[in-house]
């Protein structure tokens, strides 16, 4: 499955040859096109969406947010998760998390955690596309329905 996953997504590779990254994409059009190819391939998509006050630095913001993906991926049976790399530094952050989370016994110690670099990993996209299309429909209405099908959005409050 994984690998036609990735040949859909590979498809959606812009001619510039960089990766495929929703702010890039400029008119409603494209947006909805590529929204409508995502939407269609057999994945499901959980979306954590963190509500409060901007003030938090967004590393904080950040690791809320994934603190909360973790513990919904183990409950829906995930073993290994691969996230966008953003740097040593960044990424050791995210390990990090990982370690004090099954410390605290909050996740289990076999959940797999790697990063990988965004244009090297078309599957990353999807996740891009999907943040990219919440943030839409939020901030300006745009719909999200050929989406809501496969989507699960939870929605913590942080201030």
């Amino acid at each position: 499955m994984v690998p036609g996953l990735r040949e859909s997504m590979e498809s959606m590779r812009p001619a510039s040859g960089a990766k495929l990254h929703w702010k890039q994409i400029r008119t409603g059009a494209a947006r909805a096109a590529v929204l409508a190819d995502v939407a269609a391939l057999p994945v499901e998509h959980l979306v954590v969406v963190r509500l409060g006050g901007v003030r938090a630095p967004s590393e904080r913001r950040r690791r809320v947010c994934l603190r909360r993906m973790l513990f919904e991926l183990v409950e829906l049976g995930v073993a290994h998760v691969v996230a966008e790399s953003r740097g040593s530094a960044d990424d050791r952050r995210d390990r990090n998390l990982l370690d004090a989370l099954r410390a605290q016994k909050q996740i289990p110690s076999a959940l797999r955690l790697d990063h990988m670099p965004g244009p090297l990993e078309p599957m990353l996209w999807i996740p891009d596309v999907v943040a990219g299309a919440i943030t839409a429909s939020r901030t300006t209405g745009a719909a999200l329905t050929s989406l809501e099908h496969r989507l699960s959005v939870v929605e913590i409050l942080d201030t």
